[in-house]
C-alpha cells in the first residue's frame, strides 16, 4: 500500500477510535494487532496531528515504528516536538518519544512491534516477522525507523473519544433492554 492508501485507511481508523472502538478493536489483538493512536504536534501548522499505529508495549515504554523511514511525517513531527499524546485501549498518555539508534535494539523493537502488527506486516509490508533469520529481517528493515515512547502520565480521556463510549455505552444499553424485552415477552 502507497503512503496515499495509508492516509485514506488512517482516517477510517481514526473514526474506529472516536466510535469507541479503539479498545475493543485491539481485543483481537494476534489477527488485527495491537493499534494505538499517535498525536504529534505537526511541525509546520503547530496543530494536533493523529496517526493510529501498531505497537508493542514494553515495559514503562511503547514501540513503534516509521515504515517509511525519514520521510514519515509523525517521525519528523516527533523530531521537531519529542513530547506525544498516545491513545491506547487502556487510557491516553503524554509520553516523549527517542529514536532507538542502536542497531541490535532497533532490530529487536523492530521485530517485537512486526509481530505485535498481526496481519499487516505480511500483508503492507511482506514480512513474516515469525519466519526467517535477524539478517534477513535487517535487510528488509533497513529503511524503518523504530521509536520508544516513554510514557510519562496519563492524561484525561480526549473529548472526541468521550463521545463514542457515550455512543457504545447506549448501544449496549438498547441491546440490553432489547434482549429483556424477548425474554420477558416469550411465550412459554
Amino acid at each position: 500500500m502507497d503512503r496515499d492508501g495509508f492516509r485514506s485507511f488512517n482516517r477510517f481508523m481514526i473514526w474506529m477510535w472516536h466510535a469507541g472502538l479503539g479498545g475493543p478493536m485491539n481485543l483481537t489483538h494476534r489477527l488485527t494487532g495491537r493499534i494505538m493512536v499517535l498525536g504529534t504536534v505537526g511541525r509546520k501548522s503547530g496543530e494536533m496531528r493523529r496517526t493510529p499505529l501498531n505497537y508493542s508495549p514494553c515495559g514503562d515504554s511503547i514501540l513503534v515504528l516509521a515504515g517509511f523511514g525519514e520521510k514519515t511525517d509523525w517521525l519528523k513531527n516527533l523530531q521537531e516536538h519529542p513530547f506525544a499524546e498516545i491513545w491506547l485501549p487502556d487510557g491516553s498518555w503524554l509520553a516523549r518519544a527517542e529514536e532507538i539508534q542502536d542497531p541490535r535494539e532497533r532490530l529487536d523493537a523492530i521485530h517485537r512491534v512486526l509481530k505485535d502488527s498481526g496481519f499487516a506486516a505480511k500483508v503492507f509490508a511482506g514480512i513474516d516477522p515469525r519466519r526467517g533469520d535477524r539478517e534477513t529481517l535487517r535487510r528488509q528493515t533497513e529503511n524503518y525507523r523504530a521509536v520508544r515512547l516513554r510514557l510519562l502520565e496519563p492524561l484525561p480521556e480526549p473529548e472526541e473519544m468521550k463521545v463514542g463510549r457515550a455512543a457504545r455505552t447506549g448501544l449496549g444499553i438498547g441491546l440490553g433492554l432489547s434482549l429483556a424485552w424477548a425474554w420477558l415477552s416469550r411465550k412459554d
